[in-house]
């Protein structure tokens, strides 16, 4: 499979623009836009919440994919998902935290801050340049450019 080209735009939900009544929180009949509100217990379930002879509504089918693609927007959006105190990372996990950078050390890491024991900085204000390998570099412009 090729490389897949970058959306020219700004990634927005499927749904989002949904009139009036079109788009429920999954399963429910409340309407909602932020993320959190959407990971219900009928989400978490699925289409298991429909009888054997029902059909999944409209509603929920723009619930569902609403959610999807807001979390896709949200990775498209931040590049590195914000760290969160309910997450759980695993050894090489990313995450970001007020602007910088961590890489877990520890699977089943789960309510840890970065920084601490748990966390190694990956990109940071204060090592970013030189974790690119930058550093050298535009340290050789600096002194090559005539003052």
């Amino acid at each position: 499979m090729s490389k897949i080209a970058r959306y020219q735009g700004n990634v927005r939900a499927f749904a989002s623009d949904a009139r009036g009544m079109e788009r429920t929180v999954f399963g429910g009949t409340n309407q909602a836009d932020d993320l959190t509100s959407q990971i219900t217990a009928s989400f978490l379930r699925g289409w298991g919440i429909v009888g054997a002879a029902e059909h999944p509504s409209l509603e929920d089918f723009n619930a569902a994919m609403y959610a999807m693609s807001q979390f896709i927007a949200y990775q498209h959006q931040m590049g590195v998902p914000e760290w969160h105190a309910e997450q759980e990372y695993h050894i090489g996990s990313i995450c970001t935290h007020n602007g910088e950078s961590y890489q877990s050390l520890q699977n089943a890491n789960v309510g840890s801050q970065p920084p601490s024991a748990k966390w190694t900085p990956v990109l940071t204000s204060e090592n970013g340049l030189a974790n690119l390998g930058l550093e050298e570099t535009i340290n050789l412009a600096k002194n090559a450019v005539p003052a």
